[in-house]
């Protein structure tokens, strides 16, 4: 899961407020799938706002290579994207 600008990789997916936050993919998601490995993805969306794209480039490296990792490891599971704009 990937959140988007000014986003956050537990606060997009979560509403409510202790002790009765709800985060959809920790704690629904995974009620309805049980077997579901779910990963979140974070990165510092302020910087999308200036100049300096090097960075969006190492994160979107970092997330493939990541990804890459955890498929090498689990090759006959489909993955699934989620991703908040």
């Amino acid at each position: 899961m990937v959140h988007g600008l000014n986003g956050g990789r537990l606060s997009t997916w979560t509403h409510g407020e202790l002790p009765e936050e709800v985060c959809w993919p920790r704690d629904l998601l995974y009620e309805k799938i049980p077997s579901a490995r779910i990963m979140t993805f974070g990165y510092n969306s302020k910087v999308l706002f200036n100049s300096d794209t090097s960075k969006i480039r190492d994160y979107s490296k970092k997330l493939l290579t990541q990804l890459r990792d955890k498929r090498d490891m689990t090759k006959e599971v489909n993955i699934l994207w989620v991703a908040a704009g």
